[in-house]
């Protein structure tokens, strides 16, 4: 396998993971961008699923997994073939973060995108071109932290997918930093991975 960057950017929504995502794979060539939550929407839509809420998101991942557990990361793999980056749009679940570890070695990073609650919500309440990815509206930031609780508290594990943010000294604070600034840390972190292919 070519000695390709699979680059996990992840952090609770709201945090800028697809905007980040976007804005630097339009500046970075030869890059692959990998969405679990598109991979579970386009398995939703084949099967004529609306899914309406968080729990029926995760009972649809769940169903997916154990008919395959490798559903998710094995199309990853496939792309880190032929692409020398790969970018992952939000991988919350421990499971796959560590499979994916323990196939690419210090070839598969972690960047943590954060920022506070407030704005997170505030963010995911204006954003209009969520309603393509989610059908869930939320009437207020209380409803949005709570449904965004239930992924931290489930056995996804995500504080461990945190935990593994490696790719800079700390998370990125995408309130701190504009969206120039962090795409710029991120393509200065990734930029040894990419040289070395």
């Amino acid at each position: 396998m070519r000695r390709s960057l699979v680059l996990n950017i992840t952090g609770l929504a709201g945090t800028g993971k697809t905007s980040t995502i976007n804005r630097l794979a339009s500046t970075t060539p030869r890059v692959c961008v990998s969405s679990p939550g598109e991979t579970i929407r386009h398995v939703a839509a084949a099967q004529g699923i609306m899914l309406t809420s968080r729990a029926e998101y995760n009972c649809l991942h769940d169903e997916i997994i154990r008919d395959d557990p490798e559903a998710i990361t094995s199309p990853i793999l496939e792309q880190a073939k032929t692409y020398p980056l790969v970018l992952i749009d939000g991988l919350r679940v421990y499971s796959h973060a560590r499979w994916l570890r323990k196939e690419l070695g210090d070839r598969y990073r972690t960047a943590v995108l954060t920022c506070p609650d407030e704005i997170r919500a505030k963010r995911i309440l204006e954003d209009n071109s969520r309603t393509q990815r989610d059908s869930s509206h939320f009437a207020d930031i209380q409803a949005v932290l709570k449904d965004e609780q239930s992924v931290v508290d489930s056995w996804y594990q995500f504080p461990k997918v945190l935990a593994m943010h490696d790719l800079t000294t700390k998370p990125i604070d995408t309130v701190r930093h504009s969206p120039d600034d962090v795409v710029a840390q991120i393509a200065l972190a990734i930029r040894p991975y990419i040289c070395s292919t």
